[in-house]
C-alpha cells in the first residue's frame, strides 16, 4: 500500500505541475512565434517540464512543507531517524529529484532497499513515512 500511495501522490504532483506547464507553452507561443519552432525540440520540452517540476516541489515545501499529494496522501519526509527536517534539507532533496526525473530508473531504486528510499531520498538521507508513523516514533 506504501508504494501504491507514493506513487500516487507522485502522480498528483506531476499532473499539478502540468496545469503551470501548459500555459506557460501557450504564453510563450504567442508573446513569440518562433517560439513554436523551439517547442518541435523534444529537449527543450522535456528540460522545461522537468525544471516545472522541481519548481513545483520547492515551491510547495516553502510554502505547505510537503507537496499536495503528499499532502492528500498524509505522507512526510523526515530524516532518516524519523525526526522532523528543515526546510533547506527538504528543498536541497528536492534538487536531487533531478535524478529521478531523468533516469527514472532510481524510481526503481526504492524497490529494492529495506528503507524504501528513492535514490534521492537515499542520496539526502530522508524517508518519506505517512504522518503516523512520525507522531508513533516520538
Amino acid at each position: 500500500m506504501y508504494y501504491l500511495k507514493r506513487y500516487l501522490a507522485f502522480q498528483i504532483d506531476v499532473v499539478l505541475s502540468g496545469f503551470l506547464f501548459a500555459p506557460l507553452l501557450v504564453l510563450l507561443t504567442f508573446t513569440n512565434p518562433e517560439f513554436v519552432f523551439i517547442m518541435k525540440s523534444q529537449i527543450f520540452i522535456t528540460l522545461t517540464y522537468a525544471i516545472i517540476i522541481i519548481s513545483y516541489f520547492i515551491i510547495m515545501d516553502l510554502i505547505a512543507g510537503r507537496s499536495i499529494g503528499k499532502i492528500l496522501f498524509k505522507l512526510k519526509i523526515v530524516s532518516i531517524n524519523k525526526e522532523e527536517l528543515p526546510k533547506y534539507r527538504i528543498l536541497l532533496r528536492d534538487l536531487t529529484r533531478i535524478i529521478d526525473l531523468i533516469f527514472l530508473i532510481p524510481m526503481f531504486f526504492m524497490l529494492l532497499n529495506k528503507n524504501k528510499q528513492s535514490l534521492p531520498d537515499k542520496i539526502m538521507k530522508t524517508l518519506v513515512i505517512g504522518d503516523l508513523e512520525v507522531s508513533s516514533s516520538k
